[in-house]
């Protein structure tokens, strides 16, 4: 199944995974078989698939970009900028981050020992460098709920 063709280049690979993330958030994981490696990367693919015509202009790298993305681990809630939401609105949508300014962050397990990898999105690098200098002021509390 080929979904894109071209040649990859550093800065178009950014754009690509901004656009399946984007596209794809909310189709990820099917209800029948969630919770599984497997189904989130076959539900991120045909997911993928139904964007085919948008994805083909962003994603040079072809098949395999999209499978790379799709296979790997996603940003923490969805890539929206957790920094960003300190500034809405009630009422406002939050904004979708970028893996151009993605920050990597590990937190402890409960004996403080570095165990839980995440990996956040952001909308600007000055986002990104207050995430980076307070984390556990901005990280979402109790898994996120």
């Amino acid at each position: 199944m080929l979904l894109v063709s071209g040649q990859p280049s550093a800065s178009a690979a950014s754009t690509c995974e901004y656009n399946i993330q984007k596209a794809c958030l909310f189709e990820r994981v099917p209800a029948t078989a969630a919770g599984t490696a497997a189904a989130d990367k076959g539900a991120c693919l045909q997911c993928a698939m139904k964007h085919k015509t948008a994805l083909t202009k962003v994603c040079p790298g072809g098949n395999q970009q999209v499978e790379q993305f799709c296979g790997s681990t996603k940003p923490v809630i969805g890539g929206y900028d957790v920094v960003q939401y300190f500034s809405l609105q009630a009422t406002d949508a939050g904004v979708l981050g970028s893996p151009a300014f993605a920050y990597n962050f590990t937190s402890p397990d409960s004996d403080g020992t570095p165990r839980f990898k995440h990996e956040f999105w952001f909308v600007s690098g000055d986002n990104r460098d207050k995430f980076a200098s307070d984390p556990w002021k901005y990280a979402p509390k109790n898994g996120g709920f």
